[in-house]
């Protein structure tokens, strides 16, 4: 039988093995690496969401117009100034942003 003094606690927790609490260490210092990986990706992350200026050319509701007069003006420009000319990225952005993904992807590659 053993006797266990009065001043001393009962502990109900399973043994850990030293491979256990090496097991523990590491799980903690990933978990401290997955933490500052996330921060740094936060940081270096910066999402900017914008949407189209207003065109008073298109004030209702469809703007089917406004996409395709958009992505008519940049192949104007494009065509007129050349490919690496910065304003012509405006009327890009614009038709990106205004026309359905399936439109911008597929048929608008002339």
């Amino acid at each position: 039988m053993i006797i266990i003094p009065e001043n001393e606690e009962l502990i109900d927790q399973p043994f850990k093995s030293e491979a256990d609490l090496e097991a523990e260490a590491q799980l903690a210092q990933l978990e401290d690496l997955r933490g500052k990986a996330n921060a740094l990706l936060f940081d270096q992350m910066q999402l900017k969401l914008e949407t189209a200026p207003y065109d008073a050319r298109f004030p209702h509701q469809n703007q089917t117009k406004h996409c395709w007069q958009n992505y008519v003006d940049y192949q104007k420009c494009i065509r007129a100034k050349g490919d690496h000319y910065k304003p012509c990225e405006h009327f890009r952005w614009i038709y990106k942003i205004m026309c359905p993904p399936l439109w911008v992807g597929t048929l608008m590659v002339f």
